[in-house]
């Protein structure tokens, strides 16, 4: 549930949120029929002050954030998570700074946004798509507090928040194994260490459960790409099952449609939105693998806002996002 906000309970009461602050904190000129209202407002709602933020208070509370904006499905969805985030620290001062580059050209717009942050900001969160260990030294020159999210780097350099990689590649061979006995996957790149935890943790569950994995295939993100290599399984000897470990399934399950061969070869995908949805809705896409990007980014905001409070240099642990399994009778739950 969305949690109560000062300005619902000043709306409730019918007073400004500054006021509905004042009579919380115990501010002597707030009237007792003014502070009545506000707290019977207060338990009403079951409104809790957020208190990591308001040990913050007259504080420098701008949080830059540095992320790609392509792929769009997939990073839009970190987007949202990080708009609800700051809307429950907002009433306490908080503001963001976004700056979104091309994941194409990383190489030099990840280190030009770190520069035009790092003189504004009193924290940074950043997605360094998945090269950020490229960047290593920028971001040890910066001395703020700062969180990983998506990828993890250096423990001693900051947390991160990311999902549990090696889980998503063993939950997709462990589904594909209740009907499948012969797989494939289609990853994005190799070398990028999203994709190498998907495929170990992908062939450890495959060999458990006795299934071959007949190919590794990399699509590099590309809709073409991933359309094409399904093309050429169907020509080979095409498996029983196939995981598709980046936000391209859909590509996958329409060349599948287009020979007849939907739901006759499993295919597991990754994320919720629109084209996963509609090809868990008509069979072609058999479940996909929900990776929780928005809860992504709002541990990635609750996880810097505690580092703020507290000196710079006190760094706690990582956070890993469970992967949650969707299939289209409980898709209604993720939309």
């Amino acid at each position: 549930m969305p949690r109560v906000t000062i300005a619902a309970v000043a709306a409730e009461a019918g007073v400004s949120n500054a006021t509905v602050s004042k009579a919380l904190n115990g501010t002597d000129c707030i009237s007792p029929d003014t502070v009545r209202r506000v707290n019977e407002a207060v338990k009403k709602l079951g409104y809790k002050p957020n208190r990591a933020a308001q040990l913050l208070a007259g504080k420098n509370k701008n949080i830059g954030i540095i992320m790609p904006y392509n792929p769009e499905p997939v990073f839009s969805l970190f987007d949202n998570g990080f708009t609800d985030a700051i809307a429950e620290y907002e009433e306490y001062g908080f503001t963001l700074t976004k700056i979104k580059y091309n994941s194409t050209n990383e190489a030099e717009e990840f280190p030009a946004g770190i520069a035009k942050l790092k003189e504004t900001v009193n924290g940074l969160i950043f997605i360094g798509s998945y090269q950020a260990e490229k960047f290593i030294h920028e971001l040890r020159s910066l001395s703020i507090p700062k969180v990983s999210l998506q990828v993890s780097v250096e423990p001693s350099l900051c947390p991160s928040v990311t999902i549990d990689d090696y889980g998503v590649g063993r939950m997709a061979a462990n589904f594909l194994s209740l009907c499948c006995r012969r797989v494939s996957m289609i990853v994005g790149d190799k070398n990028v260490n999203i994709h190498k935890h998907n495929i170990e943790g992908f062939r450890a569950e495959a060999l458990k459960r006795s299934m071959e994995v007949t190919a590794v295939e990399e699509s590099f993100d590309s809709f073409d790409s991933a359309h094409a290599i399904t093309e050429k399984m169907l020509r080979q000897n095409p498996p029983d099952g196939i995981f598709v470990s980046s936000y391209v399934s859909p590509a996958v399950c329409a060349c599948l449609e287009e020979h007849g061969m939907a739901e006759k070869i499993k295919v597991i995908g990754v994320d919720i939105w629109e084209r996963t949805v509609k090809h868990l809705q008509n069979g072609s896409l058999t479940a996909a693998i929900y990776q929780n990007q928005p809860l992504q980014a709002r541990r990635a905001v609750d996880m810097i806002v505690s580092m703020m409070r507290e000196s710079v240099g006190v760094i706690p642990e990582s956070v890993l996002i469970k992967p949650e399994l969707v299939m289209e009778s409980c898709l209604e739950h993720y939309l």
